[in-house]
């Protein structure tokens, strides 16, 4: 039995050594905690359901019967366990397993696709294995008689930092997955019941730090509605707009949290479903649909095995609704009633929790929205200079960037800035070599339009919304170490980028427009006509990447701690990547989570090609 997703798992087994092969896809249940798993087929109709639960020994099932685990913690083929996919069976569909059974052995499953014949071999692990310039973990599997006709006894496949590496360059791709990313984690989020409407559904789903979208029906296939909302996240509330859903008679009505789910002005609760642990939590979120671009996707459970799945094509365009049935990993839409006919039940897969594949390849892209910018963070208008422009991004827990032009098109200026959280928390600035010695280090505090200065002077933010705010941020280009990126919406399809390539050099500042969720970066001017426009998209939790594969990563904050912990660099080599910086590679396969580890100054780190942050 291996996890295929925080609340899915493949059981895939034999009843004699060189029997038939079978598998059956399994549900977790996070609370319990528990396993369930399905023997109907198996058995031919003699087994249903049966829950197993977690034992010293192993698993128990109800009868008392107790699978016993090979403890494979001191093994060697404990480095290769896990599930994997191959690109070229069915990405989403097909899967491969490898479980340790012994100190150096291990059993290999896999299925190339839906509905296919699951096959099984045997593996030997190989440590410490010279392969080229390079030492590595290598597994040597059995090839299946059904794959090589026998023809091959055993391929061996190097452990690399994203999976099994297999001669000739295919890849087993590691499934890893995060539990606690599958649960909406804002408090409005989810399915509800609206004790007016009991035969109708309500869905709501954060697009954003202070929006979302509520959809919804009166009626069990009643016609759909969907609105906009307003989140605060200070208060915390949220307020949507019933002035066209009630034809006047209901204007903006504001709910609060409230045990059950949200609550309303006049008492009225609406009561959410709480999808924890089901198999469905990990589909639960709103998306970007890459063939309608200006449109919106929302998926919210309504029990372990079901969804509502909302959406509209466009901008403003007429909503519709419909069920998704839910298998481990899997998620089948009904699209019959929104296409006329002309598609029935798409069959998609969850690809490490941020996107929705379909059997065309097209994607429904997870937007992330839970890490709201902080109070200083945007574009601003000065008000002793109205034509120009000023940008603040913050680069790390304490710093910021702060970018500008006294005018349109004029000089570009950069400031570092120091972040002080205490006393409700505050900005320092020099402006000294900016103004030539006239101003010193001044101290920005919040306002509701924006930022104040000690003389009582106001810069005024411009809000973020729609597709821009998805790309603002601070980022690393690893083409230029020393220097830095920061992106910052301008409105709702335009965002000013800004940037510096190396310490001591010029910064330069481009507008650039957002179309059909590509940011389009103009660089004529910035390389002299070398390069031109360049439309790059956004990678979730990573960064945005461009035509040529380069990446500008994202700067993301360091998880809090839960508690202190040690990391221990086996084998660390370093070595120079650019002036005033170093680069340690780490042998660990798996970079630890929630670990504070205490870095000299002005070191790169990085775990298996994860940036964790660049601040000391």
């Amino acid at each position: 039995i291996m996890a295929t997703g925080p609340t899915s798992a493949m059981l895939a087994g034999a009843d004699t050594e060189d029997g038939v092969v079978w598998c059956i896809a399994a549900t977790v249940d996070l609370k319990e905690p528990c396993i369930y798993i399905d023997f109907s087929l198996k058995s031919e109709g003699n087994v249903g359901v049966l829950k197993a639960v977690p034992v010293a020994e192993g698993i128990m099932f109800p009868d008392g019967s107790v699978w016993s685990r090979f403890n494979a913690s001191e093994s060697a083929t404990a480095h290769f366990a896990g599930a994997y996919q191959e690109a070229k069976h069915a990405p989403g569909y097909g899967w491969r397993t490898i479980a340790a059974s012994g100190p150096m052995e291990a059993i290999v499953a896999g299925l190339d696709e839906a509905g296919g014949t699951p096959w099984m071999t045997k593996a030997v692990a190989h440590l410490n294995c010279t392969e080229g310039d390079a030492t590595c973990a290598t597994i040597g599997i059995r090839t299946p008689a059904k794959l090589a006709n026998g023809q091959i006894d055993e391929v061996k496949a190097c452990l690399v930092e994203n999976g099994l590496q297999f001669p000739g360059g295919s890849v087993w791709q590691h499934l890893y997955f995060e539990p606690e990313a599958t649960v909406p984690k804002l408090w409005f989020e989810g399915s509800f019941v609206d004790y007016h409407h009991p035969d109708g559904w309500r869905t709501i789903m954060a697009t954003g730090p202070t929006s979302a979208i509520l959809a919804g029906a009166d009626t069990k296939g009643g016609e759909v509605f969907a609105m906009e909302g307003v989140v605060d996240t200070k208060e915390p509330s949220i307020s949507f707009d019933f002035s066209a859903k009630s034809k006047g008679a209901v204007a903006v009505l504001k709910a609060t949290p409230h045990a059950d789910g949200i609550m309303f002005y006049d008492g009225s609760v609406w009561q959410r479903y709480d999808a924890t642990g089901s198999a469905a939590a990990v589909f639960a979120g709103s998306y970007k649909d890459m063939h309608h671009p200006e449109g919106w996707r929302t998926v919210a459970p309504t029990c372990s095995f079901e969804t509502i799945v909302a959406g509209a094509d466009s901008a403003g365009g007429k909503p519709w609704a419909t069920i998704g049935h839910i298998s481990p990993g899997l998620i089948g839409i009904d699209f019959s009633e929104k296409s006329d006919g002309a598609v029935g039940v798409l069959t998609a897969a969850m690809i490490k929790t941020h996107a929705i594949q379909f059997p065309d390849g097209n994607l429904w892209e997870k937007t992330q929205h839970h890490e709201p910018p902080r109070w200083f963070e945007g574009v601003f208008t000065d008000p002793n200079h109205p034509k120009g422009w000023r940008s603040v991004i913050a680069t790390g827990q304490t710093s910021a960037i702060l970018v500008g032009a006294d005018e349109k098109g004029g000089d570009i200026f950069w400031i570092p800035g120091f972040v002080c959280p205490k006393n409700g928390g505050s900005v320092a600035f020099n402006f000294t070599k900016k103004s030539k010695g006239a101003v010193g280090v001044l101290k920005v505090v919040p306002d509701k339009k924006g930022l104040v200065f000690p003389d009582g002077s106001v810069w005024t933010r411009t809000i973020a919304t729609g597709a821009a705010a998805r790309f603002a941020g601070a980022y690393l280009d690893m083409h230029h170490p020393e220097g830095w990126r920061t992106i910052a919406a301008l409105g709702p399809h335009k965002v000013m980028v800004a940037g510096l390539d190396e310490y001591g050099g010029d910064a330069w500042a481009l507008e650039a427009p957002v179309r059909q969720s590509k940011l389009h970066i103009d660089f004529t001017a910035k390389s002299a006509g070398a390069v031109g426009v360049l439309s790059c998209t956004p990678l979730a939790k990573v960064g945005i990447k461009f035509p040529d594969g380069g990446v500008w990563e994202k700067y993301a904050p360091p998880p809090k701690p839960t508690k202190w912990g040690v990391v221990k660099l086996s084998g660390a080599v370093t070595k120079g990547v650019g002036k005033g910086f170093g680069a340690v590679v780490m042998s660990a396969m798996k970079a630890p989570k929630g670990l504070l580890i205490d870095v000299p100054k002005g070191l790169l780190w990085k775990t298996v090609g994860r940036l964790l942050s660049r601040q000391p």
